[in-house]
């Protein structure tokens, strides 16, 4: 809900992923509410250090949103914290962290402490 922080922890984007020894992570968020919203996820390495900002607009209301790669290649350990921007915005927010090898996806809950 809009104000409220949640965390995505234990994310990763080995390089290389493209040759199928790596792994990437993609987040995706849920307009479970009755308007249209916004998302933002922030990434962090694990010693807090940002590393980027994704930022989707105009989430309809029953829709999903998917970002793939989302965080940047090369960090072995990092987490994301998720917002919802809009007012009286409700989303559903999760990241799955896929192995490039059996591209088998580990999906991971939003923690809101």
């Amino acid at each position: 809900a809009n104000g409220q922080v949640g965390y995505l922890p234990n994310l990763r984007s080995d390089d290389p992923y493209s040759t199928g020894n790596g792994y990437r992570t993609n987040v995706e968020a849920v307009n479970v509410g009755t308007a249209a919203i916004d998302v933002q996820w922030t990434f962090y390495t694990n010693t807090r250090s940002l590393l980027t900002t994704v930022t989707r607009t105009g989430i309809q209301p029953n829709h999903r949103v998917g970002v793939t790669g989302a965080l940047p290649a090369g960090q072995s350990a990092a987490f994301a914290e998720v917002r919802v921007l809009t007012t009286g915005g409700k989303a559903i927010c999760f990241a799955s962290v896929v192995d490039g090898t059996s591209t088998d996806p580990t999906t991971v809950d939003l923690v809101i402490p």
